[in-house]
């Protein structure tokens, strides 16, 4: 599992070498910067830090109602899709973990 949290790694051509050797890339959104969403193995993984502050915030509903269409397209094209919300001030990442989950199974 790779995180670049450099977008020079984020490129193609990594995504590639990735791919060729079923290395997972772990897809994160974060204040000012979102990964493309890209599986690069035969499972994606996605980490949500927060979106208007750094590990301290909540996703709106619009916010996680639009990754959740992603996701579920996504989905399809692996086997699994792991997602971890560390965003855990004040139980944020519970809340918007449940309501993905619900989104996510509606989408």
């Amino acid at each position: 599992m790779f995180e670049f949290r450099h977008e020079s790694w984020l490129d193609d051509s990594i995504f590639h070498i990735l791919q060729q050797y079923n290395a997972g890339l772990c897809v994160f959104d974060m204040p000012g910067f979102t990964c493309p969403l890209v599986a690069t193995s035969d499972f994606a993984y996605i980490r949500f830090h927060g979106s208007a502050s750094l590990y301290s915030s909540c996703y709106s509903n619009e916010e996680l109602s639009h990754w959740a269409q992603k996701i579920a397209r996504l989905g399809e094209k692996v086997k699994a899709v792991y997602i971890y919300f560390n965003n855990d001030a004040e139980a944020f990442a519970v809340k918007n973990a449940l309501t993905l989950t619900k989104l996510i199974n509606i989408a």
